[in-house]
């Protein structure tokens, strides 16, 4: 199989990969490297960014792009496979109805950042990165969620949001076990705030 084949078979058409991450047999680091830069001037790959590429749909008014926000999720939330991350911040707060506003920066937490809380720029998209408490996996993604999203407001919030928050954790199945599993490797206000807002006891209706 050559590395054409490869690319089309492991990634298919418009969905970003990274040449760093590429391992096969038939090819070197080096090799992998050259022949990438060759299938782009062929035209048969395009480059997005360096190291990023794409293979594009052909359609009668070009070939298709990538955005920068498809980059941002592979790199960050998953590889379609494996899930290492999640978004956070208003994006969470308007996935349980209680926000409406337009991110202008979009946050995420993710396995593959090292830093406490940094920017970073893909293109024209800029994303707030910030690594997790607890490694995120497809079991625990949502109650790492939840968490985060208490863990970042104050008590205003929470109180202001409590039958939203009931709801997501009636909808999501969270219980006690669930809860304990991982709340302690999140800074002490976190559980302070599940005690005192009285959170607590929708954990337990499971």
């Amino acid at each position: 199989m050559d590395l054409m084949d490869y690319l089309e078979s492991k990634y298919g058409k418009n969905r970003p990969f990274f040449a760093k991450e590429i391992s096969t047999n038939q090819y070197s680091n080096e090799g992998i490297r050259k022949a990438l830069s060759r299938l782009a001037k062929e035209k048969k790959i395009s480059r997005f960014s360096q190291g990023v590429y794409f293979i594009p749909n052909q359609t009668l008014l070009g070939d298709t792009q990538l955005s920068p926000i498809s980059v941002a999720e592979r790199k960050y939330l998953t590889d379609g496979k494996d899930v290492y991350g999640f978004y956070s911040g208003i994006i969470y707060a308007n996935e349980m109805n209680i926000s409406s506003q337009i991110p202008n920066i979009r946050e995420i937490v993710s396995n593959k950042e090292a830093s406490i809380k940094r920017e970073v720029s893909i293109d024209s998209q800029k994303v707030i990165v910030r690594k997790p408490y607890v490694k995120i996996t497809k079991e625990n993604l949502e109650i790492l969620r939840f968490l985060d999203f208490i863990n970042s407001s104050d008590e205003k919030k929470i109180k202001g949001n409590y039958d939203y928050l009931k709801k997501e954790i009636k909808q999501k199945r969270f219980g006690i076990p669930q809860l304990k599993e991982v709340i302690s490797k999140f800074p002490a206000k976190t559980s302070k705030k599940i005690l005192e807002s009285g959170l607590i006891y929708e954990f337990a209706q499971k």
